[in-house]
């Protein structure tokens, strides 16, 4: 039986409808344990991967037949995998890649077996309560510090290790979540008044954190993903051929913009903490040209640059005035597969997502619903956060988690609307051919 769908199996499965709530309950509740320990990492990464891994292992025992499916409904990641998992041959260090690609694999196959357990609805209300969860836990972290230092404009990062940008990402997920919580006219009306005012204050951290980047994604990811749930009355041919519209006059609209507003972006980073290198940005992303240039096919190997023993990590890690290693990254999704990688990994990265974007855009413009227009919003936010930052392709990512679910959705729709399709076909053809004879 579906969890999703108590009555799945017919009238005599009313009888079990209880039972099926609670159980679905209680895999919600530990889906939303699971993605809320992700959100500590940077605060307590052993208690958070531990806390993540158990749920996800209790899952899995729990209904091996959804850990099963969820390896078959992962197939569009399986290429980048193997390449990884290749990687180990000519890896700077194979230990570290092992562990990597194994951690990668898991993560993989946790964010698959979440969308064969949870309906799409359930999953952003999961992502939803771990955002919020995030912000409760931050504010009380902060306790009083908080409101010193929204006074003094310092950044609010709360249990994100000092990463303002993480927090401010937290924040827009919160919101675009909520959008849709809001729109969604199944949903209580309590619920949807108590969201408009979490809503608010996401909003209001948001601008507290200080985060050029999650401010600047949020922004095009409401408006692309508003646009397909509002343009639900046309029909699909004509919704493709409007957001297409939209998105070509906005390009030129950019273009036209962009030279009037160079003094405005000067001041808005420095409003926003930041110089004109993006926070030593520019520097790590001329390292990167020089690395890829070294090793443009291969890279360096999964997960085996930002190593101890590294002479190349070592030097950025001085240059960048850190007196001890720290994981940073190059800040841009595609530098940072490419140095590990090379052009192969960066190729396989870049299909990976054009497949994963194609199918949840078809999904929402075919079906607009709360659900698969949040996973379009989700999309844009991310292919614009790409630019600066590294979300996806990596272990115990929430981001990453997302991506994958938002592609196991959309095929299963589709999958559902293919069926839905071929069952009025055929009563189609029953039906001529009762009136021939």
């Amino acid at each position: 039986m579906n969890f999703a769908d108590p009555l799945a199996n017919g009238p005599n499965a009313v009888r079990s409808i209880p039972s099926s709530r609670w159980r679905l309950n209680l895999i919600w509740w530990i889906w939303l344990i699971a993605l809320s320990a992700l959100m500590f990492i940077s605060f307590s990464q052993t208690n958070a991967v531990i806390v993540f891994t158990a749920a996800v292992i209790m899952c899995g025992i729990a209904r091996p037949h959804d850990a099963f499916n969820a390896i078959l409904n992962s197939k569009c990641l399986w290429p980048f995998l193997v390449y990884a998992a290749l990687s180990l041959i000519w890896s700077q260090a194979p230990d570290l890649t092992a562990r990597g690609v194994t951690q990668l694999i898991f993560t993989v196959g946790a964010a698959a077996l979440v969308a064969q357990a949870l309906s799409p609805k359930s999953f952003v209300s999961v992502v939803f309560g771990s955002c919020l969860t995030a912000t409760v836990a931050s504010i009380l972290y902060l306790g009083p510090e908080l409101i010193v230092q929204w006074r003094s404009g310092y950044p609010v990062q709360g249990i994100f290790g000092g990463s303002k940008n993480q927090f401010g990402a937290v924040e827009a997920l919160l919101i675009l979540g909520g959008f849709y919580f809001v729109l969604d006219r199944t949903r209580s009306p309590m619920t949807r008044m108590l969201t408009i005012a979490c809503v608010c204050l996401a909003a209001i951290l948001l601008i507290s954190s200080r985060s050029a980047t999650a401010v600047w994604a949020l922004a095009p990811a409401l408006i692309c993903s508003g646009a397909a749930y509002f343009l639900v009355k046309f029909s699909p041919r004509w919704r493709a051929t409007i957001l297409l519209s939209v998105f070509a006059v906005s390009v030129v609209l950019t273009a036209m913009i962009i030279p009037v507003m160079e003094n405005a972006f000067s001041l808005f980073l420095d409003a926003s903490g930041r110089d004109a290198t993006l926070t030593g940005r520019t520097m790590l992303w001329s390292w990167a040209d020089r690395l890829i240039a070294d090793k443009p096919i291969l890279g360096f190997g999964y997960r085996a640059f930002w190593v101890v023993g590294n002479p190349y990590a070592e030097e950025i890690w001085r240059e960048m005035g850190f007196g001890r290693p720290l994981g940073i990254h190059f800040h841009n999704q595609w530098y940072e597969i490419t140095v590990q990688l090379g052009y192969v990994g960066l190729a396989l990265a870049l299909l990976t997502f054009l497949i994963v974007l194609i199918e949840v855009a078809r999904w929402a413009v075919r079906a607009p619903s709360p659900e698969s227009c949040f996973f379009l919003g989700f999309l844009v936010d991310t292919a614009i956060r790409t630019y600066v930052e590294v979300d996806l392709f990596a272990q115990y990512s929430l981001g990453f988690i997302i991506f994958i679910a938002s592609y196991v959705y959309a095929r299963r729709e589709r999958g559902k609307r293919a069926n839905r399709a071929t069952s009025k076909s055929a009563i189609s053809r029953g039906r001529a051919l009762r009136s021939s004879l």
